[in-house]
């Protein structure tokens, strides 16, 4: 009687078959993130802008300094911030202009631009009034996200 040698391991086919399902599966994954990218990089633009906004109010509040953000000064894809004491939309010192990603356009939708934030943290026009400033962070799909700066300071994103 002869016996049968014990085979263990996988086939060509079988690995063949394993590939091409893995394959497969991996396509549908870089398809699923290559259309969501324009929405991650949309948020990412929109939570960088609020973050600068927070980081130029603390700092007006910290050296009592009148701190202006000019939106659109230059582009759609830029804005710029600056210490700005004598409030001429020039800046005095501590200037930082940020062009933003490829793709991703800033519109402003409420208040004036450019506006301050004051020693106090509140938000001012040139005029010297109190008003609220809002801003829509669009993408090339036309997906939006909107930032909201109320004459108190506080800064919404949604």
């Amino acid at each position: 009687m002869i016996k049968l040698k014990n085979n263990r391991g996988f086939t060509v086919i079988e690995l063949m078959v394993i590939i091409a399902v893995g394959g497969i599966l991996s396509s549908i994954g870089v398809w699923s993130l290559a259309r969501y990218l324009p929405v991650y990089r949309l948020n990412a633009a929109g939570r960088q802008i609020v973050s600068h906004l927070r980081l130029t109010r603390q700092k007006a509040i910290t050296t009592q300094s009148y701190y202006c953000f000019y939106g659109e000064r230059t582009g759609d894809d830029t804005y710029d911030i600056f210490e700005d004491n004598n409030r001429d939309w020039s800046p005095d010192a501590d200037y930082s202009h940020i062009t933003m990603a490829d793709g991703i356009a800033l519109q402003q939708t409420a208040g004036l631009t450019p506006f301050f934030f004051t020693p106090t943290g509140s938000v001012v026009n040139t005029g010297g009034g109190t008003e609220n400033a809002g801003f829509r962070v669009s993408n090339t799909r036309d997906d939006t996200v909107n930032i909201h700066i109320r004459a108190s300071g506080f800064i919404d994103y949604e």
